[in-house]
């Protein structure tokens, strides 16, 4: 079975983290009420609510106090594990490892093979908007450096500090 890679972790982790005062009676209390995903969306994009706002957020039976983010998060599960219940929580490493074991479990092959490329989407996509990322080794990325075209005989090409250039007869 597949498992999130780093980034994809950090982007879901990003979204679903919940700010440092949101069990305050006094924010719960000021909370937007929210009853669908394009009402929030629109709060998004008016600027209204940021990802990690607490909203009391309507999901078909009660009212569930959570955040922008988690809202975002849990439109993309598997409709069998939506219907489980909304899923209020931090999404972790080992959180994601189990969505992914019980989206397989309850909505089948289909569904999370889509599930794991919605997952793939979403979390590259606000790992970026968080600014937090693991990769790396890049020709920008500290420690290396482009081969000066003399050498390389060629378009550049990254090649780590401190690594020499072998010439092309000990290739």
């Amino acid at each position: 079975m597949a498992e999130p890679s780093q980034d994809m972790v950090l982007g879901c982790y990003f979204l679903t983290k919940e700010p440092a005062d949101f069990e305050q009676a006094e924010v719960k209390a000021k909370a937007a009420h929210v009853s669908s995903l394009a009402e929030l969306d629109m709060g998004l994009a008016t600027k209204r609510l940021a990802y990690h706002s607490p909203v009391h957020f309507w999901d078909d039976v009660r009212w569930v106090y959570t955040t922008a983010g988690r809202v975002i998060f849990h439109s993309i599960l598997p409709e069998g594990i939506r219907r489980e219940g909304f899923l209020n929580q931090v999404m972790r490493k080992r959180d994601l490892s189990e969505l992914v074991f019980n989206s397989y479990r309850r909505a089948g092959l289909a569904s999370t093979v889509q599930f794991l490329d919605n997952l793939k989407e979403f979390g590259f996509r606000y790992a970026t908007m968080g600014g937090v990322s693991i990769g790396g080794g890049g020709p920008g990325d500290p420690g290396r450096e482009v081969e000066p075209a003399a050498r390389r005989g060629g378009p550049g090409r990254a090649v780590p500090a401190g690594v020499r250039h072998r010439p092309d007869h000990l290739r």
